[in-house]
């Protein structure tokens, strides 16, 4: 069964949950380490009409499955290059079944709602004696932890045909 997305605007409740999955996959050096500052973040990326939004994929029986963002920035070097997808997680036991392309359709149908026909992306790659999933998240230092970044921009469905689909 696919899970429920909702904006994390419209339930905040879900926020201390995303904020913890957030931690627990980046929350060590070079990222920040506090889990305040996590639970912030998210909090702050809970908007609804204009950016940042966040998007919390969850069922009833088993919680949080993962969570997407979009925001005007990703890193404070890059602020000319607006939007980005930033937060992408998925919950290890639920990954590769379909929970990050359905939070990045939700996306995407947002996006095309409010006139924003692409977006970036970044990703590192690590090599495989680092633990751990990445994803881009704000503050991140583009050499940091020996990574490789990857920059591609996402475009999106306009507006139009988007909206149409919804009905």
């Amino acid at each position: 069964m696919a899970p429920t997305v909702t904006m994390l605007a419209e339930c905040l409740s879900l926020a201390e949950a995303v904020a913890e999955m957030r931690w627990r996959e980046w929350g060590h050096p070079p990222e920040p380490e506090d889990r305040t500052w996590w639970l912030e973040t998210t909090i702050r990326e809970a908007g609804k009409e204009t950016l940042p939004v966040t998007f919390v994929a969850h069922d009833p029986a088993d919680g949080v499955l993962g969570a997407v963002g979009l925001d005007t920035y990703d890193l404070d070097e890059r602020q000319d290059t607006s939007p980005w997808v930033t937060g992408m997680i998925v919950r290890r036991d639920r990954r590769r079944a379909g929970v990050g392309q359905t939070l990045m359709r939700h996306l995407e149908r947002w996006a095309a709602e409010h006139r924003i026909a692409e977006a970036r992306s970044a990703q590192t790659l690590r090599s495989s004696s680092t633990s751990g999933a990445d994803g881009p998240w704000k503050k991140r230092s583009p050499g940091a932890a020996a990574s490789t970044w990857l920059s591609s921009t996402r475009s999106f469905c306009s507006p139009r045909p988007a909206l149409a689909a919804l009905r």
